[in-house]
């Protein structure tokens, strides 16, 4: 069975915006996203797949996936989608009120609060209150960056 290659040929400009992301991603301790970008280089110095996976520790299927990002949408296909917030900043402070129940003020709202959640909890309230999918770990997440910056 032959070996498949699959290999980018990079222009100058190319090559350059690619070596600027990954020292980037370097910078950023984004270590995914220069992995991404080694796979592409690998394969514009003429590795096949199985031994860009190998050398990356990784399926020859993700680095299919790489290339072909890589293809599509330059150097963009290659960094981590961003997860914004999904909450509004209201919504935001009625979670951060539900999670410290104890630092509320108004007696009424502190009545209704009473109970100490787990993080699973508060995203099943998040669920049934607004309808909004967020898991137990980016609850936490976004509770606790907001208790810093108060």
């Amino acid at each position: 069975m032959p070996r498949r290659r699959i290999l980018l040929g990079l222009d100058p400009d190319e090559l350059k915006a690619l070596s600027d992301f990954m020292n980037r991603s370097a910078r950023e301790q984004k270590w995914r996203s220069r992995r991404r970008g080694n796979a592409v280089y690998l394969s514009h110095q003429g590795k096949i797949i199985p031994e860009i996976a190998q050398e990356l520790q990784c399926s020859t299927q993700a680095v299919y996936t790489w290339l072909r990002r890589f293809r599509e949408k330059g150097v963009a296909g290659l960094s981590d989608p961003s997860r914004p917030i999904k909450l509004t900043p209201e919504q935001i402070k009625q979670l951060v009120e539900v999670s410290h129940w104890s630092k509320i003020r108004d007696k009424a709202k502190r009545k209704e609060y009473r109970m100490r959640w787990s993080f699973r909890q508060m995203a099943q309230w998040i669920r049934d209150e607004w309808n909004i999918n967020l898991s137990a770990e980016r609850v936490r997440q976004i509770v606790r960056q907001k208790l810093r910056e108060i």
